[in-house]
């Protein structure tokens, strides 16, 4: 049975607590997939042109990969009201997309609590959720400002699966850059479910499957490599076109004669 992806959304003001989001919905059996690993805050804005509408249409994106849709908040209580504008515009592009209308909210501090202590039999609250409720819950004027930013989901930038070695993942900013230049949207594995984490949750064993689910959930895929690899699957990236510094003018980035040649 292929796991489930769930799509972790939150109020940006929590986003400190975004990995122990990410872990307590891999020791639920789940794989995670958040907004801001895998886009990069800074990064995914920056290359919008600080424009927060592109910036969120890449959000729903990704969260149209998902097979469960979750949110994070202090209360954990549903109250549409509570939930800040781009959480509820998220729901709306889940819901006028996906068969599926039942929401899980979860507490933060339970899922601290669930982690601090290794006991994850909180489940939260599934509720269901309809667009009929949310405008019933939300001032008029207020849903219909949110309603106008719904994105045409044809004109949705494609997400691409992206193999970068992991010794190279500290070029990660410059792959996701040039990702969002040539419009598409990054799925960094390492971004968002690194193996780390598998291995401090005693979890390695599901590793290889996570990505894979991840991997077959995507059409596109990107293979980043220093000089290009020949493979029906995927397209070849080299560092040079992301534009690394260190492959684009090693002689004026390394330090040292010994790191030049260790290229």
């Amino acid at each position: 049975m292929t796991k489930a992806i769930v799509y972790t959304s939150f109020d940006g003001d929590n986003m400190l607590y975004i990995d122990m989001f990410r872990d307590f919905v891999i020791m639920k059996g789940r794989i995670s997939l958040n907004p801001t690993h895998a886009l990069g805050y800074y990064v995914s804005t920056v290359e919008h042109n600080n424009n927060k509408k592109n910036a969120m249409q890449d959000c729903c994106s990704i969260e149209l990969l998902c097979d469960e849709f979750w949110v994070f908040d202090e209360a954990g209580s549903g109250a549409i009201n509570d939930l800040p504008e781009g959480v509820i515009l998220e729901l709306l592009v889940w819901l006028k997309n996906k068969k599926n209308p039942s929401i899980r909210f979860l507490s933060i501090d339970a899922i601290v609590k669930a982690l601090s202590n290794r006991d994850f039999s909180y489940e939260g609250e599934l509720k269901r959720v309809t667009e009929d409720l949310i405008q019933k819950e939300l001032e008029n004027i207020y849903f219909n400002d949110i309603l106008k930013h719904l994105p045409d989901f044809n004109a949705l930038r494609r997400p691409v699966f992206i193999d970068l070695p992991s010794s190279k993942f500290k070029y990660v900013d410059w792959v996701k850059a040039y990702t969002f230049r040539k419009q598409r949207v990054p799925i960094v594995p390492q971004s968002i479910i690194p193996f780390s984490v598998y291995q401090v949750l005693g979890k390695t064993e599901q590793y290889i499957n996570d990505i894979t689910v991840l991997l077959e959930r995507v059409n596109d895929k990107w293979i980043v490599r220093e000089f290009d690899e020949a493979s029906e699957e995927f397209q070849t990236i080299t560092y040079k076109e992301v534009g690394i510094p260190k492959y684009r003018n090693s002689k004026e980035w390394a330090l040292t004669s010994r790191e030049l040649e260790r290229r």
